[in-house]
């Protein structure tokens, strides 16, 4: 009983302006010169709340073949970030090893549970990708090499209170450095002015942004909101992002929220790209600062350092312009401190930069691993250089059905040498390290080996005939052959 009522105490500490929680369907690759791989949770916030009026548990649980430490105990004390490095050590750091993870982290006594999964994936050419689904059993080399972060699409926040009946607005953001129509959608049982919408991107307006009024249902609880982007004719494109709405009796939003636009977005080449912190302040007239990193640091990023004047029950948006080196394929980690006297909050995002190439290269590299054939080999490598000069001399989203046609050029070589094609995103794998085996066929030594054996089961045959008289319900055995 005594836990029931600090549990009671604690919830209403909690702040309830919606905060991002630690981002679900993230997969990373780790170089094979790396002994692990972190991904980072942050407290309180991947709680789920925007913070804590008090000392707080929380537990972060980690389920991997890939983890060492898979439980730890964490105090959360108010107005304080604590940054909790979660890191994977794969048994062997070879190109086409992968693995799997989910993160939990809940509060025991005050029944706050968030959980996100993703994946890692050995090679030397790095990426980051988001926005798609996988399970334990996909083969996350394959997935990345099958998506693309062309365009991102996101929420403003990933979850909002409102009270039953009430309405709430969120908004959606759509991002791409391409000339590209984005298909967008919404699937949810919450009532909703969107209706789906095919919207033009390019490198001169390469944000489009539509506000979503909600009408929550009079019954308390919590409800989803799935927003799905994708591109006609490109394989390779397709998003997703959640919010949760939820409806509770007497819910107030206060606090601050922040987000990051895009979150994870590719370009071409090494242009300046932008990124904007969106702040939306629930509480009296307040002053924030915030804080722009990029890893690796050769990224440049202005300004590192700004503050803005943020009046209750308004929002303003903080733009962050972010040059990577030139002629540089490369990912680049970006984080944003958002700092006030009510907290703070981190950022995370991720620029990308040729990512179509490089994934063009690690799945290049991790077919010629698995069919061993140096016949492939050089197809392989014709078909690559084919496309390379075509995707060289073509514009950012005119190259995407090329890009297609250069997967299935692959993948029909590939098939002639192993009689089977490669294994889609959610094709086979154990998730626990390592990529299934595809058979090597050269010769094809079964088509030679076995009419022999036919032909001296008959010589052998004929001579027993000659020797006794069988028995018309009287056979030869069927042999010993193993199929």
């Amino acid at each position: 009983m005594r836990w029931a009522v600090l549990g009671f105490v604690l919830c209403l500490a909690l702040s309830m302006a919606g905060a991002a929680a630690i981002e679900n369907n993230q997969y990373f690759t780790m170089s094979p010169n790396d002994t692990m791989g972190c991904v980072y949770v942050n407290l309180p916030q991947d709680m789920g709340v925007a913070s804590v009026n008090s000392s707080t548990i929380s537990i972060v649980e980690t389920s991997s073949p890939w983890v060492k430490m898979s439980y730890s105990k964490i105090t959360v004390d108010p107005g304080v970030l604590i940054k909790v490095p979660i890191c994977f050590y794969p048994p062997k750091r070879t190109e086409g090893e992968y693995s799997y993870y989910s993160i939990k982290v809940y509060s025991p006594f005050t029944g706050i549970y968030e959980e996100s999964k993703g994946g890692f994936c050995v090679s030397s050419h790095g990426d980051v990708d988001s926005g798609v689904d996988a399970t334990n059993t996909t083969d996350i080399c394959n997935l990345m090499n099958d998506n693309s972060d062309v365009f991102d699409v996101q929420f403003k926040e990933d979850v909002v209170y409102v009270e039953p009946g009430q309405s709430v607005v969120n908004t959606i953001y759509l991002t791409s450095y391409a000339d590209v129509r984005v298909n967008a959608r919404i699937e949810t049982t919450v009532q909703n002015d969107f209706s789906q919408q095919s919207l033009p991107l390019s490198s001169d307006y390469p944000v489009a942004a539509k506000r979503i009024t909600f009408r929550a249902p009079s019954k308390e609880g919590n409800y989803t909101v799935r927003i799905i982007g994708d591109i006609d004719n490109c394989r390779s494109c397709h998003k997703e992002a959640v919010s949760r709405i939820i409806v509770k009796s007497g819910a107030e939003r206060r606090g601050f929220t922040a987000s990051v636009v895009p979150k994870n977005i590719n370009i071409k080449s090494g242009q300046t790209t932008t990124f904007r912190a969106v702040i939306t302040n629930y509480d009296a007239n307040t002053q924030f600062s915030v804080k722009a990193e990029g890893y690796p640091n050769t990224v440049k990023i202005s300004p590192p350092n700004t503050s803005v004047m943020v009046d209750s029950e308004e929002e303003k948006t903080i733009k962050f312009y972010v040059t990577p080196p030139a002629d540089s394929e490369d990912t680049y980690r970006l984080e944003f401190t958002v700092r006030s006297d009510g907290g703070q909050r981190l950022l995370e995002a991720y620029l990308s930069v040729g990512e179509l190439f490089t994934d063009a290269l690690r799945e290049i590299a991790q077919d010629k691993n698995d069919v061993k054939s140096a016949q492939f080999n050089n197809e392989a490598d014709d078909i690559f250089s084919n496309w390379k000069s075509s995707y060289d001399n073509t514009s950012y989203g005119d190259d995407l059905g090329t890009y297609d046609e250069f997967k299935n050029d692959i993948n029909e070589s590939k098939s002639r040498y192993t009689n089977k094609t490669r294994p889609g995103a959610a094709g086979a794998g154990n998730g626990s390290g390592g990529r299934q085996p595809v058979p090597v066929v050269g010769i094809d030594w079964t088509l030679v080996i076995i009419p022999v054996i036919i032909v001296i089961a008959v010589l052998i045959f004929v001579l027993y005939r000659k020797s006794r008289v069988v028995d018309e319900f009287q056979y030869p055995g069927t042999g010993g052959q193993n199929y």
